[in-house]
């Protein structure tokens, strides 16, 4: 005779207790997985965006600092001047505008131009894209300004996370001043 009780196999009832365990886990694991996913994404997003505005406060910082002069041409663009040099020397000009397409960019007296930054809130729908910004405008959240002895600037990114992660956006503009005194 044979002895069965040494061949022992699963029961359909551990099977079931051993499928439930794995269809509450597997769903948990895989929603524990997408969330550590979007915030990485979301995370990432936002560094670009504080990225992107540190890159142009050093870029006009540094002009700040060399220029001799600073200006701006018309008040209904959103455009400044940067004057370099000596009399004796001669003179070199740096002009940086926010564009209605969200660029800022410069171009100076050698004939060198280029986009500093592609990805800025100023956007006007009425103007064309490729022309100047105007400062006044509602939708322009990126824009310089001259008070007193301060040169304002006010850079924000676009908005880069959508749906229930708007906001951690950067939204409002972030706030440079550069003391101007004897640039004027």
């Amino acid at each position: 005779m044979l002895n069965y009780s040494s061949k022992r196999g699963l029961t359909l009832i551990e099977l079931i207790i051993v499928i439930a365990i794995i269809a509450i886990v597997v769903p948990s694991a895989y929603s524990l997985f997408m969330r550590g996913s979007e915030a990485y994404s979301t995370s990432n997003n936002q560094l670009v965006q504080q990225g992107r505005v540190i890159d142009v406060v050093q870029f006009i910082r540094k002009d700040v600092e060399e220029a001799q002069r600073i200006q701006m041409p018309d008040p209904n663009l959103n455009e400044v001047v940067f004057t370099f040099g000596n009399p004796g020397a001669g003179f070199t000009y740096r002009h940086w505008a926010f564009y209605n397409d969200g660029t800022l960019r410069y171009w100076d007296s050698n004939g060198n131009s280029e986009t500093v930054e592609d990805e800025l809130d100023c956007i006007s729908n009425a103007a064309s894209p490729g022309t100047i910004s105007n400062p006044n405008s509602p939708n322009c959240n990126s824009k310089f300004n001259i008070t007193g002895d301060k040169f304002i600037m006010s850079i924000k990114p676009r908005n880069t996370n959508i749906g229930k992660y708007q906001s951690a956006n950067i939204n409002n503009p972030i706030i440079t001043e550069f003391s101007v005194r004897y640039k004027r």
